[in-house]
């Protein structure tokens, strides 16, 4: 068999940096209204799409309404990256009916996975990235709920939600998560936001929204927070009426709302190009004091959801080392057969965050293991084939490719 020893430079301080920074990074939700990638998307919509995504400059972009990988393939080629090479898509699961996927900035994040939360619907996705610059890990929850408003479909958007609700409850205390999307809710008092909100004593799974909006969603009191529709007249498809209904949202983790790590931004999250004058009318109608004409077109002519934003801090420990040393990080064998070893050199300074993840993005190993010479993995249940390690050491993420066979 082969050997291979792959060794990678690591900086680590053996002493604490003198400073903190912030990184602030804008989250956005988009329902892009049965994207299909056909001549009728890159044609007509996705001008629009663009002058969007130049606009608000998204680092994490969660898409609803997917009809197939090829589609959104396109929109990363034609709408993120039309001028420059800046964003990466997440690995895609089909589901049921259309998907969602998570498009994210190559300079800022780390994609480890996608992983479909089954439910008697459409999946919900959990999208796992991590923040470069800090090493954070967060979790991003994609949905697109049950819609209409009877009341078999409110009993529909809440099983949805137990689903949810069921893996956040297992995550750790003090996670950092946030759950996005279209989630077709007309109230407050609806059980499925009831069920996101609750604070159970036993876990620490629930969510946080931090827009005032309380009873019934479609009053001309909440106009400012609706994101459906831009439109009362019907072209390519979609809702018309007007703004009129709250069905987009970003809701955040405990640990997000609070001070410290990855931190919301208080008063950032905000229904792009709702200046609140548009209750049962078009986006675009003159004048629209939230965006420029243009942009009101754009969202007019895009979609019949408007996207949702919000802005999240993250700690980033400043870059005045003391004194430095080097770690070599050795592979072997590679390829592998059964066993592989990453061997450490001298040992690391903390702890250690390991991932392994297979071509699509799937996470297939994770371990967490204090400073060590070295890590001895069994992986003999691995298919034969390419797989990419994940090192997440003292803030820094270092990746390299293995193989078994």
């Amino acid at each position: 068999m082969k050997f291979l020893s792959l060794r990678i430079l690591l900086l680590l301080s053996s002493m604490p940096l003198l400073s903190q920074a912030q990184e602030t990074v804008t989250v956005m939700a988009y329902n892009l209204l049965n994207y299909e990638g056909i001549q009728a998307d890159s044609a007509l919509r996705n001008p629009y799409f663009r002058k969007i995504m130049q606009e608000v400059k998204p680092d994490l972009l969660v898409c609803e309404e997917i009809v197939v990988y090829s589609a959104i393939q396109g929109f990363v080629a034609n709408v993120m990256n039309d001028s420059a090479d800046i964003y990466s898509l997440g690995a895609f699961i089909t589901g049921f009916d259309t998907n969602k996927a998570l498009i994210y900035r190559n300079e800022k994040f780390t994609f480890i996975s996608n992983k479909a939360i089954k439910t008697d619907l459409r999946d919900i996705n959990e999208f796992t990235v991590i923040h470069k610059a800090s090493g954070d890990t967060l979790r991003l929850y994609a949905v697109h709920l049950k819609a209409s408003s009877s009341a078999s479909d409110e009993a529909q958007r809440a099983l949805e939600v137990d689903s949810l609700r069921k893996r956040t409850n297992a995550l750790p205390a003090g996670s950092d998560f946030i759950v996005c999307g279209d989630f077709n809710i007309y109230s407050s008092n609806e059980t499925p936001y009831q069920k996101l909100m609750q604070d159970n004593a036993t876990d620490d799974g629930n969510f946080n929204d931090p827009l005032p909006v309380s009873g019934n969603f479609n009053t001309s009191a909440n106009a400012k927070y609706h994101t459906q529709s831009p439109r009362v007249r019907s072209f390519g498809g979609g809702v018309t009426g007007g703004m009129d209904d709250r069905f987009d949202m970003i809701l955040f983790s405990n640990a997000i709302m609070e001070a410290g790590g990855i931190s919301y931004v208080p008063g950032s999250t905000v229904p792009y190009g709702n200046d609140g004058n548009h209750y049962n009318d078009s986006i675009n109608r003159p004048p629209n004091t939230a965006v420029s004409m243009e942009i009101a077109n754009a969202l007019h002519q895009a979609s019949d959801h408007i996207p949702i934003i919000a802005k999240l801090q993250f700690e980033v420990t400043g870059d005045e080392p003391i004194v430095s040393q080097q770690t070599a990080v050795s592979v072997f064998p590679n390829p592998f057969n059964e066993e592989v070893t990453f061997a450490f050199s001298p040992l690391p300074s903390s702890d250690i965050e390991f991932f392994l993840t297979d071509i699509v993005g799937r996470v297939v190993e994770r371990q967490q293991f204090h400073a060590s010479a070295k890590l001895i993995l069994q992986l003999s249940s691995l298919k034969d084939g390419i797989y990419f390690y994940h090192l997440k050491i003292k803030g820094q993420v270092l990746q390299g490719k293995i193989a078994r066979q």
